[in-house]
């Protein structure tokens, strides 16, 4: 066979094996997100400077992905590389100019030891709940928390942030009712109940996501938060056994969905009181509360009085808006730490 033979019949095989391998298109995701705290959330909010708006632009080439907070001239002030074939995640300071950095091993493990504390801490709370109720008793009731929730899926596409999209909206309502003591009567006295609800708008086939959700995919798997080895099913099983309703809003929002798929181009998600009365002046006789806890709760039920009489009002409101997303050459400098940067603590 001559030479020209040979090289005729290599060609195709080359351009062929030069298309499959190609490496995938680098992508750039800019998004803006903000929150908004009504009653006096939104008041320390204030005092902190915090519900501006956050505007933020990823990079994703390959293996390595680059996430910016900008200001509003979009000059980076802060910066987090994930680097999967190194397994790292670095952390930059643009006006500190200093880094850090964690492997993913470091964080697995800090993930292993945050779940062990939650679960010591769960014990604790529930040995000292009984040497409290074998010491003293109250005379107000305990209560307990019941979570319902529902998917819809409305027909039809509406332009959203130039894009027609389909609407996903998720309701989700936690009730807080008291426990009766043996001692006491049953009372129906709902404290205040909460409503989240969050709306998707989903956009098929936008350029760039099949890149967007490989990475993500691949950076899941790196961690370790797949089902596929023993030590994940466990870690998982532990977070549905603490929070079962876990397992049953992932199952229904998966039925109910109807296939939907794509990319989110605007989410709203909204928390607000829908309590239906109060005790009667018996948290107004308490003491002022100490605990962070009881701070936030007083200020739920002050949100809740003030608003009772025009009906349900939000507390707290996230929107993020999806301001762009391309497929365009990513300069690979900017997943490397700049030399004059210091490491940080």
């Amino acid at each position: 066979m001559s030479n020209r033979r040979i090289i005729g019949l290599m060609i195709p095989a080359l351009i062929l094996f030069c298309a499959v391998s190609q490496p995938s298109a680098d992508v750039v995701h800019e998004s803006k997100s903000q929150i908004k705290l009504s009653g006096p959330l939104g008041t320390i909010s204030k005092i902190f400077g915090l519900g501006k708006p956050l505007q933020t632009i990823d990079y994703y080439s390959g293996n390595k992905m680059r996430s910016d907070v900008v200001d509003k001239k979009g000059k980076a002030e802060t910066s987090k590389i994930i680097d999967l074939d190194k397994e790292l995640f670095i952390t930059l300071d643009h006006k500190k100019q200093t880094y850090t950095e964690i492997t993913f091993e470091q964080w697995r493990q800090a993930l292993e030891a945050g779940m062990a504390g939650m679960k010591e801490s769960k014990e604790e709370q529930s040995s000292e709940s009984a040497e409290s109720e074998d010491s003293e008793k109250t005379d107000e009731p305990e209560t307990e928390w019941t979570v319902s929730f529902d998917v819809s899926r409305p027909k039809g596409t509406e332009n959203i942030n130039g894009k027609d999209a389909e609407k996903l909206i998720m309701t989700v309502d936690a009730k807080e009712k008291p426990k009766t003591l043996a001692d006491t009567a049953p009372e129906d006295t709902t404290i205040a109940d909460m409503r989240m609800t969050s709306t998707s708008w989903f956009c098929p086939d936008l350029e760039g996501s099949d890149e967007i959700n490989a990475f993500n995919k691949k950076l899941v798997e790196k961690l370790g938060l797949t089902f596929n080895d023993a030590e994940s099913r466990n870690m998982w099983e532990q977070i549905m056994q603490t929070y079962p309703q876990i397992r049953n809003i992932a199952d229904t929002l998966k039925e109910k969905s109807n296939g939907l798929e794509g990319t989110p181009v605007r989410s709203d998600v909204t928390y607000e009181i829908i309590g239906q009365q109060e005790r009667a002046g018996q948290e107004e006789q308490k003491e002022t509360p100490t605990s962070l806890g009881g701070l936030m709760k007083g200020f739920g039920k002050k949100a809740f009085k003030k608003h009772e009489d025009s009906g349900p009002k939000p507390l707290i409101e996230i929107t993020n808006d999806l301001l762009r997303q391309e497929v365009t050459p990513v300069d690979q400098s900017i997943f490397t730490v700049p030399e004059n940067y210091k490491a940080g603590e």
